[in-house]
């Protein structure tokens, strides 16, 4: 059966979806996967050519990254929903975080505070009931309804 995408409104925002009986992966040796050129090119027209976390357009198809934003180590699955065009610069940040995780660092990056302080530390901050002046957590590209 080819691959066809189909139209629907969902939220008053048009959002494609994938209507294949195919699979859209093929399992690599060590366990990994590679996602089909076609499922490539879905998820790229799907997101608008835009990182989903930082909105770069992503001209070659050579810099397309498909990111999990429940990650694979936490039992994220490769279903189209769980699955985001991103730049390489943010896929290296974003690492093996969820996407809540991600929008937390960046905001403890961005925060311009005098002390540097690990995840542990701000943890434990604010378990104890102390507050850091963080930013505004970030909203990322694709989370934006136009």
């Amino acid at each position: 059966m080819s691959t066809s995408y189909q139209m629907k409104v969902c939220w008053m925002i048009f959002e494609m979806t994938w209507n294949s009986e195919e699979n859209h992966y093929e399992k690599k040796s060590g366990g990994e996967i590679k996602f089909t050129k076609e499922f490539r090119e879905f998820i790229y027209a799907r997101d608008g050519g835009e990182c989903w976390y930082c909105g770069v357009k992503i001209s070659r198809y050579e810099d397309i990254r498909i990111d999990h934003q429940i990650p694979k180590s936490r039992n994220g699955s490769h279903c189209e929903s769980n699955l985001v065009l991103c730049c390489h610069k943010c896929n290296s940040s974003k690492g093996k975080k969820t996407v809540e995780e991600h929008r937390k660092a960046i905001q403890i990056r961005t925060a311009n505070l005098p002390v540097t302080f690990s995840k542990i530390q701000i943890e434990w901050l604010s378990c104890h009931g102390f507050e850091l002046p963080l930013p505004e957590p970030p909203v990322f590209n694709g989370e934006k309804c136009e």
